[in-house]
């Protein structure tokens, strides 16, 4: 069947990205380290694994086309831009105001019971508007290529819940593959690269707090593929993402973690609020909301 050869593309594609992206990555670091003065203080030197997470990003690119046409990709038609009686303006906007309004009360609990204290940077007031363009723009370009051009195809082929799992829980888990810093001091190259991804596959187990902070990542994901996949655009998406991204940015640069956080597993510290049960709870309730949005009109081969 058309299931299990998608599977296989799937992993084989996650594992393209993971692990040639990772033996570039740490052949990169090896050959600026061999061409630069022992007290070189460039950046890739200094943060190694970032470098190794660049790469395996663009290795995830590159295979982008080709496994877009495994899962039938039809072209632009699949960019969920469309929004036939929808103004996309109006969803994103409503859908904008949505996120901060939802994150707003995970930062107001937090703020409340100690997670964050109000630190400004110096012209905070200034970068918070400069965000709001910066964040529209990532939100429409992540959402279009993530829930537009990748996930669209998948829920075809594999259904909406089955895409919408699969492609969450693989990216909730990709945003903990860094790898650890000692790992490029390992005599040899190919020990240096299984070091450098062992640990990198390891690293989830070593973050504070990982079981809140990647059920709240798949969460955000499968929120974001519902209403996709019941409205067929990216309109509400996109809107969510950029409300959300906003909304995080503002608290880094107005707040700070404080060194004694109270042990309370409601209470969220970062400023993305990932490592909160409030959060979970406010993404388990829009997820109801997003399954109950009003689908679009049915159209031939849609999700």
């Amino acid at each position: 069947s058309r299931r299990v050869p998608l599977t296989v593309w799937f992993a084989g594609y996650l594992l393209f990205a993971i692990v040639c992206g990772g033996i570039a990555g740490v052949a990169l670091v090896d050959l600026v380290r061999a061409f630069s003065d022992p007290d070189s203080t460039s950046k890739l030197l200094r943060q190694p694994e970032s470098a190794v997470r660049r790469v395996q990003m663009i290795f995830a690119l590159l295979p982008l086309p080709w496994l877009l046409r495994r899962i039938g990709w039809r072209g632009w038609s699949d960019s969920g831009w469309r929004s036939p009686g929808r103004p996309p303006a109006r969803l994103f906007a409503r859908a904008w105001a949505m996120a901060v309004v939802t994150l707003g009360l995970v930062a107001v609990l937090a703020f409340a019971f100690g997670g964050r204290v109000f630190d400004p940077d110096p012209n905070w007031l200034r970068r918070i508007p400069v965000f709001l363009a910066a964040t529209i723009v990532v939100g429409v370009f992540e959402e279009t290529l993530v829930r537009g051009i990748f996930f669209l195809p998948l829920a075809r082929a594999w259904g909406a819940t089955t895409a919408a799992l699969a492609t969450s829980l693989a990216f909730s888990w990709a945003h903990f593959l860094e790898p650890a810093r000692e790992a490029f001091a390992v005599e040899g190259f190919l020990p240096r690269c299984a070091a450098v991804l062992g640990s990198a596959l390891a690293a989830i187990a070593h973050h504070p707090n990982w079981a809140v902070h990647f059920t709240n990542l798949a969460l955000i994901g499968v929120v974001l593929c519902a209403v996709t996949a019941r409205e067929r655009s990216i309109w509400t998406a996109a809107g969510l993402h950029a409300g959300w991204v906003w909304l995080k940015r503002s608290i880094s640069v107005s707040s700070n973690t404080p060194e004694q956080v109270p042990f309370a597993p409601w209470v969220a510290g970062r400023s993305d609020f990932l490592d909160g049960l409030s959060t979970t709870l406010i993404l388990l309730v829009l997820l109801a909301w997003a399954l109950r949005r009003p689908r679009a009109d049915s159209a031939e081969g849609a999700p």
